[in-house]
């Protein structure tokens, strides 16, 4: 069911912000075409003759009647016609009588093709017929016509009084309706997020936009990637923070022993050259910590424009086993096992080196002389794992998690800085990977570093 339903929601076509826009404006522009055609119509039908009311029918027999009637009796029954407001229509469509100024020819004859009698209202007047009549053996299609109130029988009045206007407002409140319901869901998340914004750039770092993480259109995805760079922004500061304060305070402690060296040399002349050794210690000390934290925030400056290529790791291993071993003077054996012919991964190359040959080195500080750092290549479908080991005194279980932190040292380490495996843990994560650390079962410490083989 949960598959159906992932499916049915990736096909749902208002998961998008451009669908729901357009579905919105399809529909509206459907109502908007229903409404005109509903008005043309409408104004046709206003426009042309309907059937004569009962009253008007009646009218109309009585004074066809009466003219038929007056016809026998009276050889001036043309201008009693006349007098009526009426008028008559023979076969060979002429008229005799009194015919209204506005009559419209092309309406009448709609009104003479009619079975039974219409009406048809102008601005000023009402026209009403036909009834057939016979006047001296001769037929004749009878019409009256009467002067209407302006006001009330304006064209404007009587299109008012012929249309449905009930559907057009319903028509027109389901379009203001739909139209509403779209600007709301567009505006509402956008001013969300402009307040969102407001507040992070103010300074609330834990700012979240929680009420859009459940939609699936842009906007929802806007908020989920606000979100996601909130979270990653929070974490950068409180990280700079740390490093500011381990930074600090590895800074302060050599200068505070270099003041009170000096104090010391202040108070005795005869501890002057004891005291400038220390100081001359001191200020290597602090000089390569410098270098180390320049070091340090070079490479985070390098990991945000890192290009990636293929590279064989046994090469550079080969490469980089016998830099090492030269600098260490082979005090410290380098094995490297379970060697392929040739074993390729997606990296940085320069900086896997630096990653790799930093725990080597590391492995080589903590090891006896002598003592043998093997190098072991393992890999699987996805993976290529580099894990290094050494027969050092190892770490403190409680410290195994935390040694690959910046300023983050062993408890025997009186001379590192902690910030070597700091970014062993820099490179690989910037590669997709990661590093743990585990004590071997009788002496020495484990480092296992972790490459995806495709860099995505």
């Amino acid at each position: 069911m949960k598959k159906i339903y992932k499916g049915l929601q990736a096909i749902n076509p208002l998961r998008s912000l451009y669908a729901k826009i357009f579905l919105w404006f399809w529909l509206t522009n459907i109502l908007l075409v229903i409404i005109v055609t509903f008005l043309f119509r409408q104004i046709l039908e206003a426009s042309s003759p309907v059937p004569a009311d009962p009253r008007q029918t009646q009218i109309l027999e009585k004074m066809s009647n009466r003219l038929e009637k007056q016809a026998q009796r009276h050889s001036r029954w043309q201008q009693k016609l006349a007098r009526n407001r009426s008028f008559l229509i023979d076969m060979q469509d002429n008229m005799t009588g009194r015919v209204p100024k506005n009559l419209e020819l092309e309406v009448l004859m709609q009104m003479r093709e009619s079975e039974f009698p219409m009406q048809k209202r102008t601005a000023n007047e009402l026209i009403v017929g036909p009834k057939t009549v016979k006047i001296k053996d001769k037929e004749y299609q009878f019409f009256f016509w009467r002067e209407t109130n302006k006001r009330m029988q304006s064209s404007f009045f009587s299109l008012h009084t012929r249309i449905d206007w009930w559907r057009i407002v319903i028509a027109f409140v389901v379009s203001i309706a739909l139209c509403a319901i779209l600007t709301f869901t567009i505006v509402s998340p956008i001013r969300k997020l402009r307040e969102a914004n407001q507040n992070f750039s103010k300074g609330d770092l834990k700012t979240r936009i929680k009420s859009l993480r459940h939609r699936y259109d842009e906007l929802g995805l806007l908020a989920r990637d606000f979100n996601t760079m909130a979270e990653k922004v929070e974490k950068l500061v409180e990280a700079q923070k740390k490093f500011l304060n381990y930074a600090s305070h590895e800074l302060r402690s050599p200068l505070t022993r270099m003041q009170v060296t000096l104090a010391i040399a202040e108070q005795s002349e005869k501890s002057w050259p004891i005291c400038a050794e220390r100081i001359t210690n001191e200020l290597d000390l602090l000089g390569n910590l410098i270098q180390q934290i320049l070091e340090f925030s070079r490479l985070e400056n390098e990991l945000k424009s890192v290009e990636f290529v293929e590279c064989d790791m046994v090469k550079l291993l080969d490469k980089l086993i016998d830099d090492v071993t030269y600098e260490d003077a082979n005090k410290h054996p380098l094995l490297l096992v379970n060697r392929f012919q040739q074993l390729r991964v997606i990296a940085n190359q320069q900086l896997i080196t630096r990653a790799i040959g930093n725990v080597l080195r590391n492995a080589i500080k903590y090891s006896p002389e002598n003592t043998q750092v093997t190098i072991e290549l393992q890999h699987n479908d996805e993976n290529i794992m580099v894990i290094v080991n050494d027969e050092g005194p190892g770490v403190d279980s409680n410290q195994l998690s935390s040694i690959f932190l910046p300023f983050v040292r062993k408890h025997s380490d009186k001379n590192g800085f902690g910030l070597g495996l700091a970014m062993v843990a820099e490179i690989i994560q910037i590669h997709g990977g990661k590093v743990t650390a585990k004590n071997l079962d009788k002496n020495g410490l484990s480092v296992i570093l972790s490459l995806p083989i495709k860099n995505e």
